[in-house]
């Protein structure tokens, strides 16, 4: 940002050459509002910067050296250049100093607001850009200096702050500043000016406070241009929860529940494809005889056996029979055996070991 008596330097003007002279911001946001409470030097300068400050009246950069004549109630038009937009809007204070080795006031600065000559108020919005812009602002009726401070205002808009209403926005609240001041004088038609000083309190007098109180709560953006962003940003967090939400359910999906879901699904798969179990087959009707047909089924041979005429039971340790030499009816291996009657049949016969 560059004004006219930190820019001088640059339109040929013989002052000392401020190459910082875009940062003359009260020492920043934070030095300003969280350090001194948003206290600024007038100028633009630290609020605890020794006295007098760099680009105050006897200051390094505060020569006093006139940049503009103008006549009194005339319009003037004033430029300002941004090399960096911050949105927000300008102001222009003069005050009639006539005192330019010494610092000017604040309170001084504050009697005299400049208008817009077409009427649309104190405060220039600049448009969208880092270029120059101009404005055109009346001058007080009947005010006259041979020495007057004209002051550059600057308020950013682009920090989130509270509003009046209790909502939050951009461009709500304390925002950053810039400042210049640049010594110009306004006449007479005739030429005569007033030289008369303004008051100058001692150095050790609060002279430069603002006051807070005119920042808290009220937006310094365009009208047309104020944006809500509360929705923006309950839409973004929501949508940050609910990935982080679908990225924990597939940690866990893949990690615990993966196999017993599988198996969830498999047995009610199982369930709905269920079959009914084949018919069993009915029991067969068909006898297997081993015998002759009509013998009755056959037994188990019993360890000691023994005829069926109460004869001497056989030795079953025997390997040989030579003969039996009456009619019998023996069971041989499970099968009922009958000899011949009325006479003797030999035939061997070999028991197995049990």
């Amino acid at each position: 940002m560059c004004s006219n008596e930190v820019c001088s330097c640059r339109y040929g003007f013989d002052t000392p050459h401020n190459y910082n002279d875009h940062e003359i911001y009260c020492g920043g946001f934070a030095n300003q509002w969280q350090r001194n409470g948003g206290k600024c030097g007038p100028c633009g300068d630290p609020f605890q910067s020794p006295q007098p400050r760099d680009n105050e009246g006897g200051g390094k950069y505060g020569r006093g050296v006139i940049v503009k004549k103008y006549k009194h109630s005339s319009v003037a038009v004033i430029g300002v250049e941004l090399t960096a937009n911050h949105r927000g809007f300008f102001e222009f204070h003069i005050c009639p100093h006539n005192n330019p080795l010494r610092p000017v006031s604040e309170k001084c600065l504050q009697q005299h607001l400049l208008k817009q000559a077409d009427g649309s108020g104190a405060r220039y919005y600049p448009g969208t850009g880092s270029k120059k812009f101009f404005a055109r602002y009346r001058l007080p009726a009947g005010l006259t200096c041979k020495q007057c401070v004209l002051r550059w205002r600057y308020v950013a808009g682009n920090n989130w702050g509270k509003c009046e209403n209790g909502t939050g926005m951009v461009g709500c609240g304390p925002q950053e500043e810039f400042r210049s001041c640049a010594d110009i004088t306004i006449t007479e038609e005739d030429g005569s000016a007033d030289d008369t000083p303004s008051y100058v309190p001692d150095y050790e007098d609060d002279y430069n406070e603002v006051d807070v109180e005119s920042h808290a709560g009220k937006p310094t953006l365009v009208p047309e241009d104020q944006v809500n962003h509360v929705g923006h940003v309950v839409a973004l967090t929501l949508a940050f929860l609910l990935i982080i939400v679908v990225l924990l359910g597939l940690i866990v999906y893949f990690y615990w529940a993966k196999d017993a879901f599988k198996g969830l699904l498999k047995r009610q798969t199982g369930q709905w494809t269920k079959t009914a179990p084949p018919p069993s087959k009915p029991a067969s009707s068909v006898v297997t005889i081993s015998g002759p047909l009509g013998a009755p089924p056959p037994v188990p041979p019993r360890r000691h056996r023994s005829t069926s005429g109460g004869e001497k039971a056989i030795n079953s340790s025997a390997r040989d029979i030579s003969s039996i030499s009456a009619p019998t009816r023996v069971t041989i291996n499970g099968v009922a055996v009958n000899t011949g009657s009325g006479g003797v049949s030999e035939a061997p016969l070999h028991v197995p070991d049990d």
